[in-house]
């Protein structure tokens, strides 16, 4: 008797099958006989140890079966300590990798506090270069009870590692940021010709670290809290550096430090300085001429007047597609057009979206239509004569006051009219949901109430949809102008990666070291998620993204059994069938299914 195997195909998948076969002599020559379908090779194989025992002799009762005893995720480990290699940041840290290996992932994974990263532990894996995991440090209840910090459950020598990881690594920052910009190039030959630039903000809870935490404009709408500024350069969705700002600065202050840096410490030569509304003043741009560098950056002000004439020299005549990276014209219907007079330095690029548009009427439209129904309203108490019975009831008032000598005399001019009456209801109305843009109201000869929409009205019409580019640079079309400064959303998807997905807010710091620290963190999380998005793209995923791939990584386990014998072993199977979202993933980054070897002596476990 022989085994031998063979495939069958159904529904478009090919199965394979081991069957058990004999030799027999038929009709003068030699051919098999199938004596039994032992079943699919990829079911055989959890339970080839028991088929082993059974062909030994054991009975089926006496067969002993593996145990699992047990397991932890370790998909976002393996990938990012994957990455972690090919980005050469195991060298750049060197002994502090390990740790801040972990501290990345964990951001990656499932984003808290130092506090929360034991309960991480808990459940995740994640080991040193020598094999080593890293577990968890509790306090016993009664030793939390007796503390004067009872809620904290890890043990005070675990959170001091983390944190001395912590201030080991800001002093490492600027060779940290450089080595890596290199790396980028080596590995994706980015266009430095064009870097990204904004900020956001991030809020402290309680007063924050003193030097740092300030009240400034709050992009998290929470203008009572003390907040720090965080600035983002890109260059082709690579983050370059990131800058840690006092919460009060104004964004165009910061212009003219990060352009220098960039020269200085990157390397870079002549780059067009792209940035959003609130990076353009006269100094910020000042400073970008003294550097010799360009500078592409939206006009501030929708309603300036610069827009109005700008939307006044248009021709319909003259408007061009705009195009996505790949030169395809925008299935959006954006368009573009130049509307720069002769002899002007400065360009300015009229953008048209229709999707935008529609969206702001729509604002609009609600916002109209609420004022426009209480100015109605309005109208219809004063048709109804109810302030002109409110003027005479405070005269009558008046005049009893005056009569009894209860209060001083007004006199005539002193009293509201019903004219008065409605002006400041009127007005009431127009302060609200920006009536003052859409409606001018008037008394008319009989004292009804009348109102229409006005030219601020119109304006509003005119200006939906449409913003406004101003360049110097003369070797950008206006369609390579356009998709430059759209490039900007990189930026602002990295935003939401740093407060979003990898909640870099709160912060709970109180050093201005350690919220520097905090962030760095952070931006190292930032630096692999763009990478993966990169190796996605590259892989035919460009449809999934980062968020996407994580979540599905999550369901990558490392599970322990413990054999017959006593033995144990360990391996890596990921929830889900080939071709899974997780098996793509890691198809697409080169992480390959293989357990951490433990080290042979000494401690299998790290705090």
């Amino acid at each position: 008797m022989f085994l031998m195997t063979s495939k069958s195909t159904a529904r478009g998948r090919t199965y394979e099958y081991v069957r058990l076969c004999e030799s027999v002599w038929k009709n003068g020559r030699s051919s098999r006989r199938i004596i039994a379908t032992l079943g699919r090779t990829d079911q055989l194989e959890p339970v080839l140890d028991r088929l082993f025992e059974l062909l030994r002799g054991h009975k089926p009762a006496q067969a002993a079966q593996p145990l699992p005893l047990r397991s932890w995720r370790c998909g976002t480990f393996l990938a990012v300590r994957t990455l972690w290699r090919q980005l050469g940041l195991d060298s750049l840290l060197g002994p502090h990798s390990d740790r801040v290996l972990v501290l990345v992932a964990n951001r990656l994974s499932a984003p808290a506090s130092e506090h929360r990263l034991a309960d991480w532990l808990r459940t995740h894996f994640a080991c040193d270069s020598r094999g080593r995991r890293f577990v968890p440090a509790y306090r016993c209840d009664d030793e939390r009870r007796q503390s004067k910090n009872p809620r904290v459950r890890v043990q005070a020598f675990q959170l001091q590692r983390w944190y001395r990881t912590l201030d080991a690594l800001l002093p490492l920052k600027q060779r940290l940021e450089e080595q890596l910009f290199e790396r980028f190039r080596n590995l994706f030959q980015p266009n430095c010709d064009l870097v990204l630039y904004d900020l956001t903000s991030t809020y402290f809870e309680g007063l924050g670290p003193g030097g740092l935490a300030r009240r400034g404009f709050s992009r998290d709408h929470r203008p009572d809290a003390p907040q720090v500024l965080l600035g983002v350069a890109m260059v082709d969705g690579l983050p370059v550096s990131h800058t840690v700002l006092e919460g009060n600065r104004r964004d165009s202050t910061t212009v003219q430090a990060v352009a220098a840096d960039l020269r200085q410490r990157f390397g870079l030569g002549r780059f067009v300085f792209v940035g959003d509304r609130g990076m353009k003043s006269a100094a910020s741009l000042a400073a970008l001429q003294d550097e010799g560098l360009g500078y592409l950056m939206a006009a501030q002000g929708r309603r300036s007047p610069r827009m109005e004439e700008a939307l006044a020299r248009l021709q319909e005549g003259a408007w061009q597609a705009c195009e996505d990276a790949a030169g395809q014209a925008k299935e959006n219907g954006s368009r573009v057009q130049e509307v720069t007079c002769e002899g002007e330095s400065v360009r300015r690029l009229v953008v048209h979206s229709p999707e935008r548009e529609r969206h702001e009427r729509k604002l609009r439209e609600a916002q109209q239509e609420k004022v426009r129904q209480k100015l109605q309203r309005l109208a219809e108490r004063v048709a109804q004569g109810e302030f002109a019975k409110r003027a005479e009831r405070a005269r009558e008032q008046a005049r009893e006051e005056s009569a009894t000598g209860t209060a001083a005399a007004a006199g005539p001019s002193e009293l509201p009219d019903a004219a008065a009456l409605i002006g400041d209801a009127a007005g009431r109305i127009l302060a609200r949901d920006n009536g003052q843009r859409y409606y001018d109201w008037r008394l008319d000869a009989q004292g009804q109430l009348q109102y229409w929409e006005n030219a601020n009205c119109a304006a509003e019409r005119r200006r939906e949809g449409h913003w406004l580019l101003e360049t110097e640079e003369t070797g950008l079309s206006a369609v390579e102008a356009v998709r430059a400064y759209q490039e900007l959303w990189r930026v602002e998807a990295a935003f939401r990666s740093l407060k979003d997905v990898l909640e870099l807010r709160p912060v709970w710091h109180r050093t201005p070291e350690r919220v520097q620290a905090h962030v760095l963190v952070a931006a190292l999380a930032l630096a692999i998620d763009r990478v993966v998005q990169r190796k996605l793209t590259a892989a035919g995923l460009d449809l999934l993204s980062t968020r996407a791939a994580w979540d599905a990584l999550e369901t990558v386990s490392l599970v322990e059994f413990e054999l017959p014998g006593g033995r144990r072993k360990a391996g890596v199977c990921v929830n889900g069938e080939q071709g899974s979202e997780a098996y793509q993933v890691l198809q697409a980054l080169g992480v390959p299914l293989e357990v951490p070897p433990a080290p042979e002596s000494g401690d299998r476990e790290i705090h």
